[in-house]
């Protein structure tokens, strides 16, 4: 093959190497080799696949993971057969060798027997004897390989019993002799840490390899094909991304960290925003460290470690420093990184201590907070108390900004006096009001706050939500059905003691009611 190697030193975005892949495929290009190479997990297989359908591209497609032969690698090549047109991208559609041999099955009347008792080839042509396998593999190469686009994953990972240059021999004759057009996929720094093949690549690559990219993309395109285009708590992830400086970019592991997340997520809906913060960090860093082997922390090191308090006092070299690097990246020691980290090994942890733990730290961070979440919410509409200037567009953006972060630790009062300042600058706050009504809904345990509840919606004539109302009526129903002021007096006379909810009651009932 003529030596026409083009290569790029620096790796590559998504965008960029479609590009390439784009140029390659072109009619005109007489290329016949494009190697795409980058570290595991980066996305060189999700990128090709993907590419290959949105353009409709038919192909034959094969990993060479564990596979020990040539015969082997043409069988995965024709069984693997992959078009957008027929199939979805991600799924195989398998052939009936009966069917395929029907052309030329009056050729050979040796074929014609081989086939009856030929079982249908599955993915990897399994149940197949060396011979057959030799056989019909160079039936296949010379009958239904010649001229397609080939694509052949994961080099590094062959069986020891395919050397590395019988394979790219093969490769060398699939675009030589069969005019295919070849996809090579693979992780270069893998096969570097073999001399012998990484010499070996270096001898094949400058007279099969005709265009050589390194797929780089950088943290954020990673992020989004593992967590999605939308994702509540992107900007915490990469955040903290950023902030540790983690060069983060594995879309396997993007992906179980988010599976992790969405795990936990529901248990923390309703913490102050500084406690949500720091559980999703130690989400972050408990995943990482298991999941990402470039990660500056083990999980199963630091576990190791035991006592975690008294790393402090350790006298050994790098005890104090694991503390410190450790709790910088948002570590704590705590029963919930004890749950955290029986998720990530084992997908099961006690959700109910989870959050008993979480609503403790809430409690306490709550308590320290309230002046403060008074403080913003009184900035928050400060221009609207001081200022007789027109700044309504600014008054209602302060408001926003506010709700997106407290809305669900707001009082009664404070509720009524912010949809009251609302209404004046023509802000719709229903949003809120409603998922403020649906917590209180779901959480208040006595009468008064329900009575109260009921009061504030029948005075806000915009909330139209019917559900809420009748959600809200049901559970004071519920309430008022298990309890009467005789049975509460009752209960007060015999134990001599009365709870809290019993007071609610009590305090609630109407004259009339305490008159009948």
């Amino acid at each position: 093959m003529e030596n026409t190697t083009s290569k790029y030193q620096l790796g590559l975005d998504r965008k960029e190497a479609e590009e390439a892949l784009r140029a390659f495929l072109e009619s005109n290009n007489e290329a016949k080799v494009f190697a795409i190479k980058g570290d595991w997990g980066i996305g060189k297989t999700h990128l090709v696949r993907t590419f290959l359908a949105k353009i409709q591209e038919e192909y034959h497609y094969a990993s060479v993971l564990g596979v020990s032969s040539v015969e082997e690698l043409r069988m995965q090549l024709w069984s693997n057969f992959r078009s957008d047109k027929q199939v979805k991208s991600s799924e195989v559609n398998r052939f009936n060798p009966r069917n395929w041999f029907k052309p030329i099955k009056d050729n050979s009347q040796n074929i014609g027997s081989l086939i009856e008792v030929i079982p249908t080839i599955g993915d990897y042509g399994a149940g197949f004897t060396p011979a057959i396998i030799a056989l019909l593999s160079n039936l296949v190469l010379n009958n239904s390989l010649q001229k397609k686009l080939i694509c052949i994953d994961d080099l590094e990972r062959r069986s020891g019993k395919l050397p590395l240059d019988e394979l790219l021999g093969f490769i060398e004759n699939l675009a030589e002799e069969k005019e295919c057009k070849v996809i090579l996929i693979y992780n270069e720094s893998k096969i570097a840490e073999n001399p012998q093949e990484s010499n070996t690549l270096k001898e094949y690559r400058e007279k099969v390899i005709d265009y050589e990219i390194k797929l780089d993309p950088d943290s954020v395109e990673n992020f989004h094909i593992g967590f999605g285009n939308i994702d509540p708590d992107e900007d915490i992830v990469l955040n903290y991304l950023s902030r540790e400086n983690l060069q983060v970019n594995n879309i396997r592991v993007f992906k179980k960290l988010k599976w992790n997340l969405e795990k936990l997520r529901p248990y923390i809906v309703d913490f102050l925003p500084k406690v949500r913060q720091q559980i999703i960090n130690e989400i972050i860093f408990i995943s990482l460290s298991k999941l990402d082997n470039n990660f500056p922390v083990n999980l199963d090191e630091l576990v190791s470690l035991g006592d975690f308090s008294k790393l402090l006092s350790e006298r050994k070299e790098g005890g104090r420093e694991v503390y410190f690097l450790v709790t910088s990246l948002g570590y704590t020691n705590s029963e919930i990184s004890s749950e955290i980290i029986r998720l990530v090994e084992t997908s099961f942890c006690d959700y109910q201590r989870f959050y008993g733990e979480g609503n403790r730290l809430n409690d306490i961070e709550s308590q320290q907070s309230q002046h403060e979440i008074r403080k913003k919410l009184h900035e928050a509409y400060r221009l609207y108390s001081e200022s007789f200037e027109p700044v309504e567009e600014e008054l209602r953006k302060n408001l926003i900004e506010f709700l997106d972060h407290y809305w669900n630790f707001l009082d009664f009062r404070e509720l009524q006096e912010l949809t009251s300042i609302s209404e004046v600058i023509n802000l719709d706050v229903n949003f809120y009001v409603e998922k403020w009504v649906r917590h209180k809904i779901d959480h208040s345990d006595n009468l008064d706050d329900l009575y109260r509840l009921q009061a504030i919606l029948q005075e806000n004539h915009t909330f139209e939500d019917e559900n809420l109302i009748a959600d809200l009526e049901d559970k004071i129903l519920v309430f008022e059905k298990g309890m009467s002021i005789d049975a509460i007096l009752d209960k007060v006379l015999k134990t001599k003691s009365w709870s809290r909810k019993d007071a609610d009651f009590l305090n609630a009932c109407t004259p009339e009611r305490w008159e009948q």
